[in-house]
């Protein structure tokens, strides 16, 4: 799934707002890439994005063309201040339900995509929460927050060997290491995924404050190993592609 255009008014701290994005790598300059990632949240109906509940103002509308598998669909969530939520229309290759059908996460794959800047994430323990389940997520939660893949057999011995495979590999240092376990936790779904095929589509990775977490700013390309689109505040004069990874075009906001 690719956010090809996004348009804002109103929302946040954000008057006004239009920009296409590159099927690969966007850019977002300034104070405005936490409230355009919330706004991504808004049109996918995704709680983990939006941080919350945003406040809902009259004449805030988030519009945005998405391409999923090839199929283009245009979304719009226009605020309802009346019933303190927002009012959708979807339209292309098929419905909204066809739409949120596609792009459905469970709600455990959702909470992994956004690398937060200056908070406690806890992707280094994931994988171990994982495997501690029952005594991590009591009473079947992990098995709720999967979507009932984590209760199988063959999630666990999947989980058996990427583990192995990830403590191999993955250096100590506590933020780089967190970083490259958000990686490794999304790298993780998506073997899943291919192997028993959910047919879900995987949604962009929003990687923020790589900065603040004092890790230099060329860290972003790491993530292209994945294949999917990439949103980040990294400064642009800091992003450089290296001569093995090479970038049709960066799309600066």
């Amino acid at each position: 799934m690719t956010v090809t255009r996004l348009r804002i008014k109103n929302f946040v701290n954000i008057d006004s707002f239009e920009a296409d994005f590159d099927p690969r790598l966007a850019v977002i300059k300034g104070a405005d890439a936490a409230a355009v990632i919330r706004a991504v949240g808004v049109v996918l109906k995704s709680r983990a994005l939006m941080k919350g509940e945003p406040e809902i103002r009259a004449g805030t509308e988030v519009y945005a063309e998405i391409t999923v598998s090839d199929r283009r669909f245009s979304v719009s969530a226009r605020a309802s201040p009346e019933q303190n939520g927002f009012d959708y229309a979807v339209s292309g290759d098929g419905g909204s339900e066809d739409f949120y059908g596609l792009i459905r996460q469970s709600p455990e794959e959702e909470s992994i995509v956004f690398f937060p800047p200056l908070e406690k994430r806890g992707f280094s323990n994931r994988l171990g929460d994982y495997y501690a389940a029952d005594v991590r997520y009591p009473n079947g939660l992990f098995s709720e927050l999967t979507d009932g893949v984590g209760a199988t057999q063959f999630f666990r011995s999947l989980l058996r060997h990427h583990i192995k495979e990830r403590d191999a590999a993955v250096p100590k240092g506590e933020a780089f290491s967190e970083y490259l376990c958000y990686l490794d936790l999304n790298r993780f779904w998506q073997r899943i995924e291919e192997t028993i095929d959910l047919h879900h589509a995987s949604w962009p990775l929003f990687i923020v404050g790589l900065r603040e977490n004092g890790l230099p700013a060329d860290c972003i390309y790491k993530a292209f190993s994945l294949g999917r689109q990439v949103f980040t505040d990294a400064a642009v004069k800091d992003v450089r592609p290296r001569r093995s990874q090479k970038i049709k075009s960066e799309v600066i906001i």
